[in-house]
This record gives C-alpha cells, structure tokens and sequence, in this order.
C-alpha cells in the first residue's frame, strides 16, 4: 500500500481545484449555501421544528464525517480506479501530513459532497424546501466546523481544553493507530461503532510530531530565509 502513487502525486493539478489552503477559504465556497437556507428558513411557520432539524443535521454531519473518514478513505477498494480515486488520496495526507494543502477541500469537492448529502434529507422532508434549508444551515455549519477543527490541530499544538482532546484523538489515528479512532471532531461514533481507542489519552504530541505542524514549518522556513539573507 505504501508503495503505490497516490492520485495527488500522480495528478498535483487536483490540488488546486480540490482542496483549500484553509478553513476561511472552505467557508467562503459555502457562502452561497448560507445565502439560499437562510432565505427560506426565515420564512419558516415553525422555529421550534426549525431548530429540532438543525441540531439533528449536526449529528447527522458528525455521522457522516466519521463514515466518509472510515468506508471511504481507510476501505481497500477491490476497484483499483476507486482505491486510486478515494483511498490514496486521503492516504497522500498521512504521508504528507504538514501539506495544508489538502487539509480542508475545495468548492468542486463541497457542492457534490451536498448534493449527495442533502438529496435523502430532501426525500424524507417531501421537498419542503423550508425544513430542507433548516436542516442545511446545521449541516453547513457542522461541516465548516470540521474543515477548522481538522486545519488548527495541524496547526499548532494545543496545550488545554477541546482542542487539545481532538488534537491528541486525531494525532494518535496518524501516528499510532490507523484503523482506530475515525471521528474528526468527536469520539461518539467510534464509541458507538467499536473503533475507539481511549490510549490517544497517554499520546503526547511531543517536538517530534510538533515538527511537522504548520506553524513549525512556517518558523523553520522563515528562519532559512532570515539566514540566506543575512
């Protein structure tokens, strides 16, 4: 598996087209999203159903963020078309982890990926476009959640609190365990679906895994660059 080109080496151009130098980029493609929910929610009768369908589209992301990250990027697809399409593409990542190029994807990545989400919510809401749109803002928030959640534990180590919890998660998935611990922003659905792994609990993120944060190759370049022109 190792061994095998991944579609980013194979074709680098997808970079630029599928992925975001970071999270406020990722935000700005779902801009328009935002713009049409927002224009049939606050003509919605009933807020209370509203806000029931919003933070049911959270769950349904943290779902989704879990499933995608397990069945599609960590599956040995018998297809090697597919294989190259979804699992060496996430696998360029864990090879490259401190490339925030692929850190948080792009606009031709986000629309299908809410299309393909979004269509079951529309069948089972009856195309009422006013509970869909309620549904959507929850969702296009939680997923902005993760793409910063996924670009800042990559980006600086964190001493305390919620991002220290996920950093160490995600961190221990890397470097540890690749088949454990699949959640991006939480350990529910790991828990859930018996792939958690409470040692991420005694993983350190010592200088070693620090090195390779985004922040540390920012410094360590700026330094080589003060050196040459001195």
């Amino acid at each position: 598996m190792m061994k095998e080109n991944t579609i980013v080496q194979t074709h680098p151009w997808l970079i630029k087209i599928l992925g975001s130098k970071n999270p406020g980029h990722a935000f700005v493609a779902t801009i328009p999203l935002y713009v049409v929910f927002i224009s049939y929610v606050v003509k919605i009768e009933s807020y209370l159903l509203a806000i029931g369908l919003f933070f049911l589209a959270l769950l349904y992301w943290s779902f989704i963020e879990y499933a995608i990250h397990r069945w599609l990027y960590h599956t040995r697809f018998k297809n090697n078309k597919l294989r190259w399409f979804f699992e060496t593409f996430h696998l360029y990542h864990h090879r490259n982890i401190d490339d925030r190029r692929v850190l948080n994807a792009g606009p031709l990545m986000i629309y299908p990926m809410v299309i393909i989400l979004m269509m079951p919510i529309y069948i089972i809401l009856r195309g009422n476009l006013f509970l869909v749109s309620a549904f959507g803002i929850g969702l296009a928030l939680s997923y902005n959640f993760y793409e910063c959640v996924h670009f800042l534990i990559h980006y600086k180590k964190f001493e305390f609190g919620y991002f220290s919890y996920i950093q160490k998660y995600h961190l221990h998935h890397h470097y540890k365990n690749w088949n454990k611990n699949f959640g991006n922003t939480s350990h529910l659905w790991d828990v859930i679906l018996g792939t958690y792994d409470k040692k991420y609990k005694v993983f350190n993120v010592t200088e070693e895994y620090e090195r390779e944060m985004i922040t540390e190759k920012r410094q360590k370049k700026e330094q080589t660059s003060l050196l040459l022109t001195n």
